[in-house]
């Protein structure tokens, strides 16, 4: 049987115990929490500044494409209205020419455009890299017409007609004699109806044909 007197176990020093242990954890966990709340913001902070590089390149290279575009159509004749021109759109597209370097490409009709900007850093500015430079190139190639059919604006063997005192212009006595153009696949003498009435024929005007008129 217990006497009055008998010391039972305390529960205040548990309680002292159990609230040291969990003092120390929520200490651990501050420590990680601010360690990734720096990494996060980092990680926010250089995302910021690769959006803007990458924005601004793509503004940085379409001057270049508008330039070289523009200036290109000058070529191969004139290189100094194409560096001009180029000059131009890129400072129309909002950079500026003394960045700017326009030359001929690998041929003639070739143009290439570099344009170089420094652009301003948000989040690594606090590391000491204040600005970045941004360049980037453009290269366009001019081809001229084409030219398609013949330069003699008169049809297949026809001569020329009553009245005409010359040829067309570029129609020389040889090809106005000999031109070798057909408007249809049947000789001449056929009827009429195999072909164009006037050119299956004989025509009244002298020439190399047989007989020495034009067919």
């Amino acid at each position: 049987m217990l006497s009055d007197e008998t010391i039972m176990p305390s529960t205040e020093s548990r309680t002292f115990r159990r609230s040291g242990a969990g003092d120390g954890e929520s200490g651990f966990v501050l420590v990680w929490f601010a360690l990734l709340l720096t990494i996060f913001i980092a990680m926010a902070g250089l995302g910021v500044d690769v959006w803007n590089w990458w924005q601004t390149a793509q503004q940085v290279q379409r001057a270049a494409d508008a330039g070289a575009t523009a200036g290109v159509t000058f070529l191969p004749s004139d290189f100094a209205s194409a560096r001009s021109t180029a000059f131009d759109l890129v400072e129309r597209n909002g950079y500026d020419s003394a960045n700017t370097t326009v030359q001929l490409g690998d041929a003639p009709s070739k143009l290439k455009v570099t344009v170089t900007h420094e652009t301003d850093n948000f989040f690594t500015h606090f590391f000491g890299v204040d600005t970045t430079v941004i360049t980037r190139s453009a290269t366009a190639e001019f081809t001229g017409p084409t030219p398609i059919g013949s330069p003699i604006n008169h049809l297949g063997n026809q001569p020329i007609g009553d009245g005409d005192a010359l040829w067309p212009s570029g129609v020389t006595d040889s090809v106005s004699a000999n031109p070798q153009v057909w408007l249809q696949i049947a000789g001449p003498g056929n009827n009429k109806n195999n072909g164009d009435r006037f050119t299956s024929n004989q025509c009244a005007q002298p020439g190399n044909g047989p007989g020495g008129v034009w067919e």
